[in-house]
C-alpha cells in the first residue's frame, strides 16, 4: 500500500504539482503554521486563518506555475502574518494602540456580555464584523488581525488583476509591482491590524478596477460591480460614503461620455442610473444612522471653512510627534484655501528627507519616496496623454483631496494611505513596463 502511494505521488500528473513553486512555498507555509500553532494551541481558528492567506498559491494557475508572481505574493503574506504575530506577542507597533485595541476590545466585550451592536454606518460596521467571527470562533486579537491579513491579500491579487488590465503583461513587472504595493509601510501596518482601512481598501480596489475593465469592454455588469463596491466602502465611513456616492456617480459619467456616440438605449439608462444613485445616496447620506465619532455631517454643519479649522485644532491636540507644522487659518478665503492646497501637497509629497530623523521617520519617507515617483508618473501620462486609463487618476486626486482637508500630522496621512498608496505605484509600473519594452 506503502509501495502504491509512492508510485502514485511520483505519476506524471503529481509530479508536475509538486514541482510548480506555489505547490511548494505553501508546503512550507504550512510547515510554518503548524510550528507557530504547536506552541500557540489556543489560536487555531487564527492558524487556519493564516494557511488561507497562502490558499492562492494553490487555487491560482497562473501565480502556482509562476515563480516570481509565488515569491513576491508569498513575501506580502508573510510580511503581514509576521506584523500580525509580532503585534500580538512581542512588540506593539506604533498606531496599534488605540483604535485597533479599542476595535478588538469593544467587539469581545459585546461577545462576552451578549449585547447587540447598534447599526450604524462607521466603525459600528467594522466592530459587528469582529463580532460575528468573535461569535463564531471565539474572541482572538490574533484571529482579529488574521482577518485584516486575508483582506489585504485578496486586495493585492485584485491590483495584480488591475496591473494586468492596465496592459502590465510582463510577469516580472507583476510581481514587481505586487511586491512594492503589499510592503508599503502604511499597507503592510494598518493592513495587518483590526481596522477597517482593509475593509475600505479591498471594495476601492475592487471598484476601481471593475469600472475600469467596464470603460474598455463596454460592460454594464462590471460598471454595475464597480458602483456597488464603491457603495460598500462608504458603509466603513461616512466621509467615505459620500466621496463612493460620488465616485459611482463619476464612473457612470465616464461610462456615458466614452460611450456616448453608441447605444443611445443603454446611455439613457447610464444617465438616469447616475442621477438615481445620487439621489438615492443623498437621501441615505441623511438617513444613515453615523454614530457618535463618526457622524462627519454634524461636524461640517457649521459651515465648511470653520468646521475644518475646528476638526484640524481637534486632531493637534497634544501636538503629534509627527505633525505639518502649520495651521489652516480663517483670515480670508485665499489664505484657507492656500492652506488647503498647501496640506494637499504636504500629504501627498512628506516627508521629505530629513523632515522626521528616526527610524520610524525613515520608513514614511522610503513610502513617501515611492509616491513621489509615481505621481510623477502621472504627471507625465497626463501631459502627454499616454494613460491606459484616467479613471484611477480621479480616483487618487478625488480621494487625497478628501483625506488632506482634515489631516495635520504623517502619522495620520500615513494610515489614510493605505487606501492609495497603490494608485501611484500601478502607474510607476505601467511606465517602468513600457520603458523595458519600447524601441530603442
Amino acid at each position: 500500500r506503502t509501495t502504491s502511494m509512492i508510485d502514485k505521488i511520483l505519476s506524471p500528473k503529481y509530479s508536475y504539482y509538486l514541482s510548480l513553486p506555489g505547490t511548494w512555498l505553501y508546503l512550507l507555509a504550512a510547515v510554518g503554521a503548524l510550528i507557530t500553532g504547536y506552541n500557540l494551541t489556543e489560536e487555531k481558528p487564527a492558524i487556519g486563518f493564516i494557511l488561507l492567506a497562502y490558499l492562492p498559491l494553490l487555487i491560482i494557475p497562473s501565480i502556482r506555475v509562476n515563480l516570481p508572481l509565488s515569491l513576491s505574493y508569498s513575501m506580502v503574506v508573510t510580511a503581514h502574518c509576521l506584523v500580525s504575530l509580532t503585534n500580538v506577542y512581542w512588540y506593539t507597533f506604533p498606531g496599534a494602540e488605540l483604535d485597533p485595541l479599542t476595535f478588538h476590545i469593544t467587539a469581545t466585550n459585546l461577545v462576552e456580555q451578549g449585547l447587540d451592536l447598534p447599526s450604524g454606518i462607521g466603525t459600528n460596521t467594522y466592530i459587528s464584523i469582529l463580532m460575528h467571527m468573535y461569535e463564531l470562533l471565539g474572541p482572538s486579537l490574533l484571529l482579529g488581525q488574521q482577518l485584516s491579513v486575508i483582506v489585504s491579500a485578496i486586495a493585492v491579487l485584485v491590483f495584480w488583476k488591475l496591473l494586468i488590465v492596465l496592459g502590465v503583461e510582463d510577469e516580472k513587472y507583476q510581481a514587481l509591482g505586487i511586491t512594492i504595493a503589499g510592503l508599503l509601510p502604511s499597507v503592510l501596518l494598518f493592513g495587518s491590524l483590526t481596522l477597517r482601512e482593509p475593509f475600505e481598501l479591498i471594495f476601492l480596489i475592487v471598484g476601481t478596477t471593475a469600472v475600469v475593465i467596464s470603460l474598455q469592454r463596454h460592460s454594464l455588469t462590471w460598471l454595475s460591480a464597480g458602483i456597488i463596491a464603491f457603495i460598500l466602502m462608504g458603509l466603513f465611513h461616512q466621509i467615505l460614503l459620500i466621496t463612493g456616492i460620488g465616485l459611482a456617480t463619476l464612473s457612470m459619467a465616464c461610462y456615458a461620455v466614452k460611450y456616448s456616440d453608441q447605444n443611445k438605449k443603454q446611455l439613457l439608462i447610464v444617465m438616469v442610473g447616475a442621477i438615481l444613485v445620487a439621489c438615492i445616496g443623498l437621501l441615505i447620506i441623511t438617513v444613515l444612522p453615523a454614530l457618535k465619532g463618526n457622524n462627519y455631517l454634524y461636524v461640517f454643519g457649521k459651515g465648511f471653512m470653520q468646521s475644518v479649522v475646528w476638526y484640524r485644532s481637534e486632531v493637534d491636540t497634544g501636538v503629534p510627534r509627527t505633525a505639518y507644522g502649520f495651521d489652516v487659518t480663517m483670515e480670508s478665503p485665499y489664505i484657507f484655501t492656500f492652506g488647503i492646497i498647501r496640506s494637499w501637497l504636504t500629504y501627498n509629497l512628506g516627508p521629505l528627507p530629513g523632515m522626521l530623523t528616526n527610524l520610524s521617520g525613515w520608513v514614511l519617507t522610503g513610502e513617501a519616496l515611492v509616491r513621489v515617483l509615481g505621481i510623477a508618473v502621472m504627471i507625465l501620462l497626463m501631459i502627454r496623454r499616454t494613460a491606459t486609463s484616467w479613471f484611477p487618476i480621479l480616483v487618487f486626486l478625488i480621494l487625497t483631496i478628501v483625506w488632506s482637508v482634515g489631516t495635520t500630522n504623517f502619522g495620520q496621512a500615513l494610515r489614510h494611505h493605505t487606501m492609495t498608496g497603490w494608485i501611484p505605484v500601478v502607474y510607476l509600473i505601467v511606465w517602468l513596463q513600457s520603458r523595458r519594452t519600447s524601441p530603442a
